[in-house]
């Protein structure tokens, strides 16, 4: 330790302490005395002004160890704050954009489809296959219920050909020569098979 900061902890630390001067006889305080050391003078003012600028440093950042301590805080609260916005708030607001753009789906559908939402259809039942028939609606798929109907949906036939695969088609419901399977095509790409 330098003989500098030796001296400020003594003072510092020892500032209480009292002797007797012995040319004199006098009592005085050891922060009044001035030291020598040879070939360097210390001077207790100087020393005494060190001491106060070492306490207003010490204060100094006690305070900004405290700022430093309320950053903290606020930061956790910060952090708080967000977790229970993504927790609590982001999915209610998720929710209402999905039940928003699911409504806002529903209108355009239905401008371009008047054939279904005439028929009771909902438009998310609705299969696209193109042929024999364009669309294939399973009603009931969409809201979780058992499917009450399948409809088979075409535009008027634009040649015989078209004609004769629809009636065909027809003929076959009519005369119950179908089965239903139920095809599903796992995540893993493996596939089921239900009648």
């Amino acid at each position: 330790m330098e003989w500098t900061k030796f001296i400020l902890f003594f003072y510092k630390e020892q500032q209480y302490i009292f002797g007797v001067c012995p040319c004199c006889g006098k009592i005085f305080q050891l922060t009044d005395c001035g030291i020598y050391f040879p070939g360097k003078h210390i001077v207790i003012d100087e020393i005494n002004e060190v001491i106060k600028q070492g306490k207003t440093v010490q204060r100094e950042s006690e305070k900004l160890e405290d700022l430093e301590g309320r950053v903290y805080k606020i930061q956790d609260q910060i952090e708080n704050i967000k977790t229970e916005y993504e927790e609590q708030v982001q999915p209610l607001i998720e929710n209402k954009y999905k039940v928003e753009g699911r409504r806002q789906a529903l209108a355009k559908i239905e401008k371009v489809s008047k054939i279904f939402t005439k028929r009771n259809i909902d438009p998310r039942d609705i299969r696209l296959i193109f042929d024999p028939v364009e669309f294939i609606a399973f009603k009931g798929a969409t809201v979780g219920e058992d499917i009450s109907s399948i409809s088979f949906v075409s535009k008027s036939p634009q040649s015989r050909r078209q004609e004769k695969i629809l009636n065909s088609l027809a003929n076959t419901i009519k005369n119950g020569n179908y089965a239903f399977s139920l095809i599903r095509i796992n995540e893993d790409g493996s596939v089921e098979y239900s009648n």
